[in-house]
């Protein structure tokens, strides 16, 4: 396990590699965080620790250019740096995609219940396919993050594998 110097560390090492791919993305006038805490999926209020699997979320304050990047513990320490590079990405791009997502709460009161569901569903399925798209080609033009110091243990036991 590591030690709380370790995590401050690599909490450090995180933040500005968020902060060195918004750059390289365009994003240098948008503000990033980087949290520690676990993601969750606000729509269905699950979390990485209630058995859903999510590596990462983002979040765009309504009005704000300011990104909000959270990674689950096990990426904090993964040393499979090209996949976390590419995880970062995507969610920055999600943050990019931010106004559009806007215009789904303007329509959502004048559409049935039943129909914003079916249209709001195909649309976050649509969004994954292009970012997942888009992520995959551009992430291998961006930097690698530093991989974490060799003797903090991965939280996660820290095989290797990737968890999608």
């Amino acid at each position: 396990m590591p030690t709380t110097r370790q995590i401050d560390k690599r909490y450090r090492e995180l933040a500005q590699y968020v902060r060195t791919i918004a750059d390289a993305m365009g994003m240098r006038d948008w503000t990033t965080t980087f949290l520690s805490e676990s993601p969750t999926d606000a729509e269905h209020g699950l979390t990485a620790s209630d058995g859903l699997v999510i590596q990462a979320d983002s979040i765009v304050p309504p009005g704000r250019a300011l990104a909000i990047i959270r990674l689950s513990g096990n990426l904090w320490w993964t040393e499979d740096l090209d996949h976390l590079r590419e995880v970062i990405c995507h969610e920055l791009l999600h943050c990019r995609l931010w106004p559009y997502n806007r215009i789904v709460d303007t329509v959502r009161g004048t559409l049935a219940q039943q129909t914003y569901d079916v249209w709001n569903e195909a649309r976050r399925h649509a969004e994954e396919e292009v970012v997942n798209a888009l992520a995959a080609g551009w992430c291998v033009t961006l930097p690698l993050a530093l991989p974490p110091s060799p003797s903090a243990a991965s939280p996660g036991g820290g095989s290797g594998t990737r968890v999608l």
